[in-house]
């Protein structure tokens, strides 16, 4: 997590890494989520908690040394 601070506010910034395929309700939900968690632990304003989700392509996501796409899981 990041945290920007311009004058006396504090601006936090989340960075969320997902696999493609989640439906547009569950990123709600976690933006949703996660911004309720900054309001009630960091005592900031809904309206300073950015939250930015990246789709990334399971062909693009390594790990143990292959690509997602490659992998049971």
């Amino acid at each position: 997590m990041l945290l920007f601070s311009w004058g006396r506010c504090e601006m936090p910034l989340v960075e969320v890494k997902l696999t493609i395929g989640r439906t547009d309700q569950q990123k709600e939900k976690i933006i949703e989520g996660i911004t309720k968690v900054l309001v009630d632990v960091l005592n900031v304003k809904p309206e300073q908690v950015t939250v930015l989700l990246y789709d990334i392509p399971k062909l693009h996501w390594g790990l143990q040394g292959k690509p997602l796409t490659k992998i049971k899981i």
